[in-house]
């Protein structure tokens, strides 16, 4: 759902304490929201946000106007409020993110931090400038909002996430204004009940001019899920990184299973120019019959034999660590080759789209999917189905983004394992590209000591 909710018009609930601010208003609030095609709705208290998560069927940005322990007026302030609105429904807490509010940067880092790792939810900024947009997206907020239309091109230019109007728009015209500005999301004035009507014509000047099937659309929509999934991923890729960098200083091998198209995850870390040495990539046609390759290997990747047909192909060490590309991560190949490795006592990562493996049963007989089995799961941030685009008359969904997310998580990856090698005060072995003078002896010479494992 917060997929949906990164671009389009937000729909504010009234003022609180206001003439509006009752049951039977705000639920006609949230259910007309729902119906006339807004990308969210925003609330300002936990009882405004309760009524919005039973009845709009969408995503909830939720704040809570409270003291600070100095004493003053600041939107949602602390790990209190927090958990307040979280517990009455709130997909996004909505903060004060300015310095203002937070003058000392810690209190704000820890402060997202809860929201995201202990509550599990995604926090949205509210700042006064592109410098502290900048430094609330450090701290992993997956969104940012300012009140100023003017300060939207710069804040856009300095955050990698989705950026919002919360400056209550009223017509057409001023929703427009701020999405050409570059605001991802929009938010209605508080100050009336929208119709309706009015919000299907606020939600229609969101829409970009361009056909929804189309090279430009693509561009937008995967850049949305890059910047969601810029937004949350480090910590897991910063762990996984550790434990390939431990086990190549160790004298091991990083093995890449990707079956079908997941496969290019494992070619995108292995043989690379400015890439590791010590990368094995395998997949499905390592066992498969002459002349089978693609959708014509389904049986060997729903099969939990495979697995064990694949481990026996390659030699394996004990040091050696396994990241395993799933875009479903459904199939018995993929689950049965996780659950098989950490018999063998392996660490295991795991790449995958958890809004797609998350709405699916597993094809494995234990019941489990891979993001169940991995010691770190690293969400590439796909769609359900994994294509982005849909257009009237289109019966299917088309354009696939895991390969593209796929190859920035690889090289994310890539450069934390090489960082952390240095650090460790060891040479990373690095391949040169095939194409400068003189890398063929240096890839060589760097090959020879992995020969016969990659």
């Amino acid at each position: 759902m917060l997929a949906a909710a990164s671009r389009g018009v937000v729909v504010s609930f009234p003022v609180p304490g206001s003439a509006f601010d009752t049951e039977p208003c705000l639920r006609a609030v949230a259910e007309g929201a729902g119906k006339a095609g807004a990308a969210a709705v925003r609330t300002y208290t936990p009882q405004q946000t309760a009524v919005a998560h039973k009845h709009a069927g969408l995503p909830v940005f939720g704040s809570w106007m409270q003291p600070d322990r100095r004493g003053l007026q600041v939107l949602t302030p602390d790990v209190a409020s927090a958990r307040v609105l979280a517990g009455a429904g709130t997909d996004v807490v909505v903060l004060d993110g300015s310095a203002a509010a937070h003058p000392v940067p810690g209190l704000l880092a820890e402060l997202i931090a809860y929201i995201r790792h202990d509550l599990e939810r995604q926090a949205l900024a509210v700042v006064q400038s592109p410098e502290e947009a900048e430094r609330a997206a450090a701290y992993g907020a997956a969104f940012v909002a300012t009140r100023s239309c003017g300060q939207i091109p710069a804040i856009t230019r300095a955050v990698p996430v989705p950026v919002m109007l919360d400056a209550g728009c009223e017509t057409p015209e001023q929703v427009r204004n701020a999405i050409q500005a570059g605001a991802a999301m929009v938010g209605t004035g508080q100050s009336f009940l929208p119709t309706g009507e009015l919000i299907r014509r606020l939600a229609a000047a969101a829409e970009p001019a361009f056909s929804p099937l189309s090279a430009e659309r693509y561009w937008v929509e995967a850049a949305a899920v890059i910047a969601r999934m810029q937004a949350t991923p480090g910590p897991a890729i910063r762990e996984a990184a550790a434990m390939c960098a431990s086990a190549i200083l160790a004298g091991g091998v990083v093995q890449v299973f990707g079956a079908g198209h997941s496969r290019a995850f494992g070619m995108e870390m292995s043989g690379r120019a400015g890439g590791l040495v010590p990368m094995h990539v395998f997949g499905l046609e390592e066992v498969a019959p002459p002349g089978r390759r693609g959708l014509a290997l389904l049986d060997l990747e729903r099969s939990p034999e495979t697995a064990h047909a694949l481990l026996g192909v390659f030699p394996i060490l004990p040091a050696d660590v396994f990241i395993i590309a799933s875009n479903s991560g459904r199939n018995g190949c993929p689950v049965e080759l996780a659950l098989e490795l950490k018999r063998r006592g392996h660490k295991v990562i795991a790449v995958t789209s958890l809004d797609h493996s998350s709405n699916v049963t597993s094809r494995h007989p234990s019941g489990l999917r891979l993001f169940e089995l991995a010691d770190v799961l690293i969400d590439n941030g796909a769609p359900f189905g994994d294509a982005l685009l849909s257009a009237p008359g289109l019966r299917e969904s088309v354009c696939a983004v895991s390969s593209v997310t796929g190859a920035l998580i690889a090289q994310a990856l890539t450069a934390e394992i090489i960082r952390l090698i240095g650090e460790a005060g060891a040479e990373p072995p690095v391949y040169i590209s095939a194409n400068v003078d003189g890398s063929d002896l240096h890839n060589a010479m760097l090959e020879e000591r992995y020969r016969g494992r990659i």
